[in-house]
């Protein structure tokens, strides 16, 4: 029951990683809670997701400027300054 558990939470945090993209997908393998998963790569692959969730936020942040800042210049080309 528990085992059925563990695999049902990999494959959403899989899931997860693979829609996020960019993530090596390899880095956790399904194999891997067969046997357990060492120290070291769990934090080697929490470290490299966070830093692509940082990134991720920078580039919705730096989409979020350029459609407001597109949005302004329509706006003056519309109605004037």
């Amino acid at each position: 029951m528990q085992r059925d558990g563990v695999r049902r939470n990999f494959e959403l945090l899989h899931s997860a990683v693979r829609r996020l993209g960019r993530v090596p997908a390899d880095m956790l393998s399904p194999d891997d809670f067969a046997d357990g998963l060492d120290e070291q790569s769990v934090a080697l692959f929490v470290a490299h997701l966070c830093a692509r969730l940082l990134e991720v936020s920078r580039e919705e942040r730096a989409a979020a400027t350029i459609t407001q800042a597109m949005r302004r210049l329509v706006w003056m080309r519309k109605y004037g300054e």
